[in-house]
This record gives C-alpha cells, sequence and structure tokens, in this order.
C-alpha cells in the first residue's frame, strides 16, 4: 500500500471489518527510537514494555478509505 502504510517494520494480519469501514492490521513499529537520559526504574520499564508503540506487535485500524486514496491512478 506504498510508504505511506509501510514502515521498516513488520505489517501483518491485515483485516477488514464486516462492515468494511475499517482496515485492522498489527505492526512492529515503536515510539522509542533511543535509550533513555535518565535511569529507568522497575516499574517505569514495565510500562514502556506494557505500552503501544513498544516494538511488539501492537494492532492499528484505520478508515478503509484508505485503500482508495493509496491505489495507484492507473488502478482507480
Amino acid at each position: 500500500m506504498g510508504e505511506k502504510f509501510n514502515t521498516p517494520y513488520s505489517e501483518l494480519c491485515l483485516n477488514l471489518s464486516p462492515d468494511g469501514k475499517y482496515l485492522f492490521f498489527t505492526s512492529n513499529r515503536r515510539l522509542y527510537y533511543s535509550y533513555s537520559e535518565v535511569p529507568l526504574t522497575y516499574e517505569g520499564k514495565l510500562k514502556v514494555l506494557s505500552s503501544p508503540g513498544n516494538g511488539s506487535a501492537d494492532i492499528y485500524w484505520v478508515d478503509a478509505k484508505i485503500i482508495e486514496e493509496l491505489k495507484p491512478k492507473e488502478l482507480k
């Protein structure tokens, strides 16, 4: 679906909702790209590991209209 959708991480399990309105997928994208400037406590580490964007396969969703918007012009 192009660079606006795909990332260097793994996008998997693409599914369309039963009503056709939403596109769901999993991704291993990360929100944290560097190390903490200050040492994290044990509780802080648990918070990072259990939060979205921690590098595990989180579930994302977008409006299914994105399919038409990203479709190459020659296929529209």
